[in-house]
């Protein structure tokens, strides 16, 4: 009865906890990649409350000689005016990690997302499963199966826009 649906809410939270844990201790706060970057850059920039960059210049390199492009890391395109950067990877991701770091600072922003929407997309997993009437113990076999698939672990642990994307389509 009550008991027995009581001890199975029980058991999927500690579940989701263990599986937030496990995302906690691997998910990577930094950008260790140049998407990375160019999130947690655009975060930055809103975090700031703005929207442009200005190109940093070389010592000794005569910067307008040479293609905007060569001085434009990605998630970024030059602008209109020369010198300046402008945000090109759409802003999704860079929001949720703007929101994130009023919470726990930019520093940890990208792992807060990453443990908070991987979490998350397993319970929506699960509840999606069940209104498509799969019992519980094939909707958890197939929330299981997605939480231990080496790209979900990726996606969920380096901070990419592939984890929030799913999340919210699931969602949706």
């Amino acid at each position: 009865g009550s008991g027995r649906a009581r001890v199975r809410n029980v058991v999927f939270v500690v579940l989701l906890l263990v599986w937030a844990a496990f995302l906690a201790a691997h998910a990577g706060p930094y950008a260790s990649g140049s998407d990375q970057s160019g999130y947690l850059n655009i975060a930055r920039l809103f975090a700031e409350g703005r929207v442009a960059e200005q190109v940093r210049e070389i010592q000794g390199v005569p910067m307008r000689r040479f293609d905007p492009w060569c001085f434009t890391p990605l998630g970024f395109r030059p602008g209109p005016d020369p010198g300046v950067l402008l945000p090109a990877y759409p802003f999704g991701l860079a929001l949720h990690q703007l929101v994130a770091s009023w919470l726990v600072g930019l520093r940890h922003a990208a792992a807060l997302v990453d443990v908070g929407v991987g979490t998350l997309m397993l319970w929506l997993l699960y509840r999606l499963g069940r209104s498509f009437g799969l019992t519980r113990p094939w909707a958890t076999a197939a929330t299981t199966m997605f939480a231990v698939s080496p790209l979900t672990i990726h996606f969920y642990t380096w901070a990419m826009s592939d984890g929030v994307a799913t999340a919210w389509c699931t969602a949706a």
